[in-house]
């Protein structure tokens, strides 16, 4: 075949490969002999390909044996897309256009060298780039852009659309509309009954920020904040000289990501300490029975809101495992249910090594409900499930010990 189109994109010299577009599609061009120039094919070049046609591993692809840099064309105009239109697979090697706030930015040690995450009412979808181009990550995130962009689409085994990710030559082509506030902590603070609340206006997909005690810590990884009846995860953007029981504001972005919503890429600084909140005593059963079926009024779910609290539950000892990362994992029968009871961290002094099955026991910690693995359902899921996350191994306490006989 041969074919004629404008380059849109072009990966580095090693790989050789880029994308051409005309009036009636994009197309990826499998490179596997020089141009007839000598000279790379770059964005803005008006090529003619001569080659053969390839299955590709999603889309058919040209493998170029000859191609002709005939001179520079405008780039083809770029589609004002959605995600789910991405997801159709149609724009496919085309050039796209989305706007929306960068939650995440990175410089990256791979072929694409720069990678940001972007959310915004067309969806998220990930943005890499081949050059930083001088941009600093920091002066991208909570900003609002523009970008235009060729869709490249993640495959499986069987060519099936998995995900889409957009590709671009350089970050510096990133249109910035609106940059972040200077200041983190002056995202806007939001009660813990507002996390996500119905607007008309709608919720935007800037930062917020957020007040609590520290209820657990998994240092640079997740903590978990309380405030009265109400607690929340958050998800940590990298280590911060916290500690449970330390007051703190988060600034990070609010998302559903499995049932309720979570503080995405969190910053956190400490603002006082306060007294831990005492722990309830609830059994499993109180707490699987809160689902929204069950017809209780909003008012009641919120009073019996136990996702992310401290709890403590009893129950008899079934068995203690201890898993390759050094995490822990208690088994225990609490009024006939079975509930795991997990710690993050070493046993320091063995103390949980030492437990018999069979022993009754106190478990303190934070809890955590799972539902129908299918989210969203397509009616409202009930809990099937729920686990404990131990803050350290005296968070058990034996109240009655298994006879050693």
């Amino acid at each position: 075949v041969k074919v004629r189109g404008v380059v849109t994109f072009a990966y580095p010299e090693s790989i050789g490969s880029f994308v051409i577009e005309d009036e009636s599609g994009g197309l990826y061009i499998d490179v596997t002999g020089p141009s007839e120039s000598g000279s790379r094919p770059v964005p803005g070049n008006l090529v003619e390909v001569t080659g053969v046609t390839g299955q590709g591993g999603y889309a058919p692809v040209v493998k170029a044996g000859l191609i002709k840099i005939l001179g520079n064309a405008p780039l083809p105009f770029a589609q004002p897309v959605t995600v789910n239109q991405l997801l159709t697979g149609r724009f496919d090697s085309r050039r796209v256009e989305i706007s929306g706030v960068v939650q995440h930015a990175e410089v990256r040690e791979q072929v694409e060298k720069f990678g940001i995450e972007l959310d915004g009412e067309f969806g998220r979808v990930t943005v890499l780039a081949l050059e930083p181009g001088g941009v600093v990550p920091a002066d991208l995130i909570d900003a609002e852009v523009t970008l235009r962009a060729v869709c490249f689409p993640f495959f499986n085994e069987r060519a099936q659309v998995a995900g889409v990710r957009l590709e671009l030559a350089s970050a510096g082509e990133i249109e910035i509309n609106l940059p972040p506030s200077k200041d983190v902590f002056a995202a806007p603070l939001v009660d813990f009954n507002e996390l996500q609340p119905f607007s008309p206006d709608g919720n935007d997909f800037h930062r917020k920020r957020i007040r609590g005690t520290v209820t657990l810590i998994k240092p640079g990884s997740f903590l978990y904040l309380q405030e009265g009846d109400h607690a929340l995860r958050v998800n940590l953007a990298g280590n911060f000289p916290v500690a449970v029981g330390d007051r703190i504001e988060a600034v990070g972005f609010p998302s559903v990501r499995t049932r309720f919503v979570e503080w995405q890429r969190a910053v956190v600084r400490k603002t006082g300490t306060a007294h831990v909140p005492a722990p309830i005593a609830i059994q499993p059963d109180q707490i699987l029975s809160t689902g929204l079926s069950t017809g209780l009024s909003t008012d009641e779910r919120s009073e019996n809101d136990w996702d992310g609290r401290l709890i403590t539950l009893t129950g008899v000892l079934n068995r203690v495992e201890f898993l390759k990362d050094e995490q822990c994992q208690l088994y225990i029968d609490s009024g006939g249910l079975a509930t795991t009871a997990i710690l993050g961290l070493p046993d320091q002094g063995g103390l949980l090594a030492s437990l018999r099955p069979g022993s009754s026991i106190a478990a303190t910690g934070i809890c955590v409900i799972q539902y129908s693995d299918i989210w969203p359902t397509s009616r409202y899921a009930d809990p099937t499930g729920m686990s404990l996350l131990l803050r350290h191994a005296s968070d058990v306490r034996v109240l009655r010990a298994a006879s050693w006989w």
